[in-house]
């Protein structure tokens, strides 16, 4: 039977299961030292997970464990860490050579605390995520029979989405009327959630799967805004006066391509712009009502 035309619990429960194993796949990988896209992909994973099951968790009848959201939390300093280096080692190619000597200071001190995270926090996060794993399959395998919502998935789904869409209109509102990272942050994890909700639907409901492109370039956007404002915060707190020149040359370059991205995000998401995501939202809300 087609996922949309199930009943919301038979449905969830499939989609939940199957995100499940995704993650346990990514939560492998950790142990491999020469994966670099394995933290990523793990976190992907885990707030896949978790977006769904804090949209669906009512149409099961069982209470959303916080061992998803807690483990998702506890990655972001390495990832990061990690979008930092990233940072600097392109920093490092353009420099001259009168930089270079305290740009490999930094990637160096870098790289030092990701490699002793890697070799200790990478396997307790893939340990962890086997005991929340564990504890969410017991509690899908026993969902409280005669409790569950018996709606369509169709209709569940399109009210999440809904409320969702509503929430991220607002968010970039919020932008457009004070630019702060806060707005902007706010508003990129509204826009994953529900990037992360339509993804499942990609197959069964036209005009999905370009939405989801359009709501992953807009996280990118945000996401990079985001970062440099985290690198503008990490440079305030890292002021020594034996690499101030070199401090405020990476403040400088940072809030110069922070403008250049709030400049493309009015130019293209926010206002009468927004359209190009909230139109076809809604096209995809009226397929799911019929």
């Amino acid at each position: 039977m087609d996922l949309l035309q199930q009943s919301a619990p038979s449905a969830v429960r499939s989609l939940l299961l199957d995100l499940l194993d995704k993650a346990a796949q990514c939560a492998d990988r950790l142990t491999d030292s020469d994966d670099s896209e394995a933290l990523h992909d793990f976190r992907v994973a885990l707030r896949r997970l978790n977006a769904n099951q804090r949209a669906y968790r009512t149409s099961l009848g069982i209470k959303q464990g916080k061992g998803v959201r807690r483990l998702a939390r506890a990655t972001n300093t390495s990832r990061d860490r990690e979008v930092q280096l990233d940072w600097l080692r392109l920093q490092r190619r353009e420099s001259d050579a009168s930089a270079s000597v305290d740009l490999d200071a930094l990637i160096g001190k870098l790289e030092r605390s990701h490699e002793v995270e890697r070799e200790h926090a990478y396997p307790q996060w893939r340990s962890e995520f086997s005991q929340v794993a564990a504890k969410l399959r017991r509690r899908l395998d026993n969902r409280p029979a005669g409790k569950a919502i018996q709606e369509s998935f169709a209709l569940v789904a399109g009210t999440q989405l809904h409320a969702l869409g509503d929430k991220l209109k607002r968010g970039l509102a919020a932008i457009e009327a004070r630019d702060d990272d806060a707005a902007v942050h706010a508003a990129r994890i509204t826009g994953k959630r529900l990037r992360y909700l339509l993804e499942p639907l990609a197959g069964a409901v036209p005009g999905v799967p370009l939405l989801v492109k359009h709501l992953k370039a807009l996280q990118d956007l945000l996401g990079e805004i985001h970062d440099c404002q985290v690198r503008l915060d990490d440079f305030a707190g890292r002021r020594q006066a034996d690499r101030a020149d070199q401090y405020n040359a990476l403040q400088r370059a940072t809030a110069a391509r922070r403008a250049e991205l709030l400049a493309d995000l009015q130019a293209h998401w926010l206002g009468e712009h927004a359209d190009s995501l909230f139109k076809p939202l809604q096209r995809v809300l009226a397929h799911l009502k019929k």
